[in-house]
């Protein structure tokens, strides 16, 4: 394991990222993907006002994360997609202990759609969730790198464990999350 961050480091000068640049890319609905609905949804009455930090008492939402720390890097895309499907487990849940916060670390270092840091697109983040796996950030913390400034995709980018005194390792079993669809409005 060691060996691999040493070829990774050597490789190139790590790209930082450019503060001017927007963390989400604008919408080109030429290159988008399609849209994976299973049924539509049908048209409800919305309630005037919804909280979901405070349903009768019971608050269904996640922590909120700083994309910028331990540096700053340009993964709103990441953050916002991994928010709301960590979200939608615990709203699924009822809110049981422990939350489930699904790891942007895992999509700005493996989804090769987008920019890692310099920026992408939620939609592409879905796409990613629905033909592949993610795992949560007892998985893979978040780092504030990705593929395209010093922290590429492997196995231990999915899931990794450390003992102290030990090289960290990827763990026998872990558990995975995803999507069943995903659309763009």
């Amino acid at each position: 394991l060691l060996l691999v961050g040493a070829i990774s480091a050597e490789k190139a000068p790590l790209k930082f990222v450019d503060r001017s640049q927007p963390c989400k890319k604008k919408w080109n609905p030429d290159t988008a993907p399609a849209n994976v609905v299973k049924s539509e949804l049908e048209a409800v009455e919305l309630p005037k006002e919804w909280f979901w930090n405070n349903v009768e008492g019971v608050n269904y939402l996640t922590n909120m994360r700083n994309q910028h720390v331990p540096q700053y890097c340009g993964s709103c895309w990441a953050h916002a997609s991994t928010s709301a499907l960590s979200d939608r487990i615990k709203i699924a849940r009822k809110a049981a202990w422990p939350d489930v916060n699904i790891s942007p670390q895992v999509l700005i270092s493996c989804e090769m759609k987008d920019q890692g840091c310099h920026g992408g697109e939620p939609v592409y983040a879905y796409e990613f969730m629905y033909n592949n796996e993610v795992t949560d950030e007892t998985c893979s913390l978040y780092q504030a790198r990705g593929h395209d400034n010093g922290v590429e995709c492997s196995p231990i980018t999915m899931c990794r464990n450390c003992d102290p005194h030990e090289p960290c390792f990827i763990p026998d079993e872990y558990k995975v999350y995803g999507v069943e669809e995903f659309a763009h409005f």
